[in-house]
């Protein structure tokens, strides 16, 4: 049977330690036809020299500045398919791999014909024996996803493919398309995923390809300013384009009552009768500079930029937030 090839594609951003890792383990990889693709961010670390030393048969290359996640795995998309590669395998850097992986999803993905977005069963790198992903689903009520953490042992369906390990095929590619930039950095990949949806392209998690993930390593944790305001802005934009309006409504006002209760340190807000006067003594404390956390004005900032359709890269005030 031919072997087909797969190309992985690994987007590094002054994340020297995680990328070298990460490589240590795709060279353990059992698959024979397999290029191996560094995408360096703009990374301002001495990132590319090392990894050029260390394993000089990587593909490096360099955008010169930070394309977001979005547009920086594309440019990797873009030359893997260039170079004729028949499934595309965007990983994380900060991920560690089992060797059969590949096998795995292969076998997955040969099963549906070559069509679907593949994800992988994915397990905290701290504890390396706890589920942190098996899948996810949409929670209409709460307006958010939610993982599955369940221990699954057939291929599933599910609402969106974790972008820290998806496999993807050429051929699904040419109906769907490559990663919308607008995002920079979280939900593009669940943009990716519905949009296929709506070309009857499922997404799945494959059980049997299994990877050790670092969450959120490159913001210190799911915290951070910079990752707060992605998800705020990001999850707005994703709901006006894959859900209902109705249901985009609830989450614009799950949204606020969350930027009323981290602003002004309250346990409980609600967005009723005086909610509102709070929702503009909210508006006003951001406006005049008053706020109580980092965290509190990056979800503000999140909200505004969403609203003025500023989409792409953080403003400045954002990556400057302690």
């Amino acid at each position: 049977m031919e072997t087909p090839k797969v190309s992985i594609i690994i987007l590094n951003w002054n994340g020297i330690g995680d990328t070298l890792e990460c490589l240590e383990s795709v060279y353990r990889i059992r698959y024979d036809n397999l290029s191996v693709m560094v995408v360096d961010n703009g990374s301002t670390d001495d990132s590319c020299s090392r990894i050029r030393d260390r394993y000089p048969q990587v593909q490096l290359m360099e955008n010169g500045a930070n394309l977001g996640f979005a547009e920086g795995n594309n440019v990797g998309i873009r030359r893997a398919l260039g170079q004729d590669a028949d499934y595309i395998f965007l990983l994380n850097n900060d991920t560690i791999v089992d060797p059969q992986i590949v096998t795995e999803l292969l076998a997955a993905a040969r099963h549906n014909d070559e069509v679907g977005i593949y994800g992988c069963k994915i397990y905290f790198h701290s504890e390396p024996a706890k589920i942190w992903y098996s899948g996810a689903m949409w929670d209409k009520n709460d307006c958010q996803f939610v993982h599955s953490r369940t221990d699954i042992t057939e291929v599933a369906v599910t609402d969106y493919a974790c972008g820290c390990a998806m496999f993807i095929s050429k051929k699904t590619l040419r109906i769907i398309g490559l990663m919308d930039p607008v995002f920079f950095l979280t939900f593009e990949e669940t943009d990716w995923c519905y949009r296929a949806l709506r070309h009857g392209i499922r997404s799945y998690c494959v059980p049997s390809a299994k990877v050790w993930h670092k969450i959120s390593a490159s913001f210190g944790g799911g915290a951070s300013p910079v990752l707060t305001y992605f998800m705020v802005r990001n999850q707005l934009l994703w709901s006006e384009r894959n859900l209902s309006h109705v249901s985009h409504c609830k989450v614009i006002f799950t949204s606020l009552q969350s930027l009323v209760r981290c602003s002004l340190s309250e346990g409980k807000s609600p967005l009723l009768a005086t909610g509102l006067v709070r929702l503009l003594v909210v508006i006003i404390r951001h406006l005049v500079g008053r706020y109580p956390s980092s965290v509190a004005r990056a979800n503000y900032l999140g909200f505004r930029d969403y609203f003025f359709r500023k989409f792409g890269a953080c403003p400045d005030e954002v990556s400057q937030l302690p």
